[in-house]
């Protein structure tokens, strides 16, 4: 049969050894093809997830004590003198 390829003669590299115009196509696409189904498995795929969930809560949750550290000094300092001098006041 003159004019109809075969699968086999697609996929033959021409004389000078590389693909045809067809053969480039076809591997564009696939080329694209894979690509875009490897994002897709990498975006469906949640295994440790969680992990880095709970890790950027633990670092929030550290940011936010360090910044209250100043503010709470002050009164907790403020607390334990009034303490101690209440108990010196009765002590002696």
């Amino acid at each position: 049969m003159r004019g109809v390829a075969t699968a086999c003669e697609e996929s033959k590299p021409n004389r000078a050894g590389s693909l045809g115009h067809g053969d480039r196509e076809d591997f564009k696409k696939m080329n694209w093809l894979n690509t875009h189904i490897l994002k897709l498995k990498i975006w469906k795929d949640s295994k440790g997830q969680d992990l880095v969930e709970y890790a950027l809560a633990a670092g929030m949750v550290a940011v936010a004590a360090v910044a209250a550290m100043p503010a709470l000094s002050t009164t907790v300092n403020t607390v334990f003198t009034k303490i101690a001098s209440i108990i010196d006041a009765h002590v002696t």
